[in-house]
């Protein structure tokens, strides 16, 4: 029994924000930008279905919530795989080499050595001017 979140459904402003940016990009950046930048020619193919969804977006957009969906969910799944290779990068090809480095040169930035004859780990905090938030910045 899994508690998946419903996806609300998109509203008509929305659907429309959605046909026309999407087709946009369908029909400027695939159909005109990178095939003339490449090639010399403009691809029809993705033209004719930018415009298209161009076209839908702004005469029916409810024609478009299938189309919607489906791109939400293909962006959420991108976006779950996403994450973790960012996360993974950072956290294996930053932090871990990051703390190795400060292990092996002895350094302890959080002051976690044991000493016996310590009376208290406190430490005491640093009670700031009363003028420190006149300029904050």
């Amino acid at each position: 029994m899994e508690n998946k979140k419903k996806q609300a459904v998109p509203d008509i402003k929305e659907l429309r924000n959605f046909g026309l940016l999407v087709g946009g990009i369908f029909a400027f950046v695939f159909g005109l930008a990178l095939p003339v930048w490449r090639h010399g020619n403009i691809n029809l193919w993705f033209w004719c279905a930018g415009c298209l969804i161009i076209l839908g977006g702004v005469a029916v957009p409810s024609l478009l919530s299938p189309f919607y969906s489906a791109w939400m969910r293909l962006g959420h799944v991108l976006g779950w795989i996403n994450t973790r290779i960012i996360l993974g990068v950072f956290f294996y090809g930053i932090l871990c080499p990051a703390g190795m480095l400060m292990r092996l040169s002895g350094k302890d930035p959080m002051h976690r050595k044991f000493e016996p004859d310590a009376d208290s780990y406190r430490v005491a905090s640093r009670i700031p001017p009363s003028t420190h938030f006149e300029r904050p910045f």
